[in-house]
This record gives C-alpha cells, sequence and structure tokens, in this order.
C-alpha cells in the first residue's frame, strides 16, 4: 500500500523513483565543521559536501587569518584491519578532494597537523 501510494505521488509530480534518487545524489547539502586551531580554540566552517579542502582552507584564512599554504588539515577515524581491536588512525586532508569524499558530515572534527 504503500509503495503505491509513493508511486502515486511520483506520478503525480512527473517523476520517477530513479529521477527522484538521482535528483537527492546531485544536490549538496551544507554541512558544519568543527575546526580546532592550534591554541586550542574550536571554531565553526559553514560548507557543503561538495567544497573542497582548498575551500575549507579559505574559509579558516577568511574567519583566522591563518595563510592557506601554512594549514595542514587532518581528522582522525577508527579503522578495522587484521588486528582484533579498531585502530585509531589519523589521516591528512589533500585540497583536491572533497568534503564528501573524506566523509566528513554536519558536526565533523578536523584539527591542524
Amino acid at each position: 500500500m504503500k509503495k503505491m501510494l509513493f508511486a502515486l505521488m511520483l506520478a503525480a509530480a512527473g517523476m520517477t523513483h530513479q529521477g527522484m534518487y538521482a535528483a537527492a545524489r546531485t544536490q549538496s547539502r551544507g554541512i558544519q565543521l568543527k575546526v580546532t586551531t592550534m591554541i586550542k580554540a574550536p571554531i565553526a566552517i559553514s560548507a557543503e559536501d561538495t567544497s573542497t579542502i582548498a575551500d575549507v582552507k579559505a574559509m579558516i584564512h577568511d574567519s583566522e587569518g591563518i595563510p592557506t599554504d601554512q594549514q595542514r588539515l587532518t581528522k582522525q577515524e577508527w579503522v578495522r584491519g587484521w588486528w582484533i581491536f579498531p585502530k585509531r588512525v589519523t589521516i591528512e586532508l589533500e585540497n583536491g578532494q572533497t568534503c564528501a569524499q573524506y566523509g566528513l558530515v554536519g558536526g565533523s572534527e578536523i584539527a591542524p597537523a
């Protein structure tokens, strides 16, 4: 019943379920990143999931005045491998990659290296 109602709503809007999912994937989402500065003062940066790390560094430069060529941003995440317990690793964020490629979502924390 729910599937039928959903199909009728999509048909009324002139969309198929494939078109709806494609439209949802192409829309960028605004995210709020928590950036910890060298003096351990947290700041909030509003970005989009399609923003590159270079864009995030430019936003930090605008708010804090730190030159982009002097910034090295990192994030920490838990990974599992052949060992028994999860291990926390630090990943350096590269300029050409986007926030979505690194899995940065609202509330993600990044820090200087």
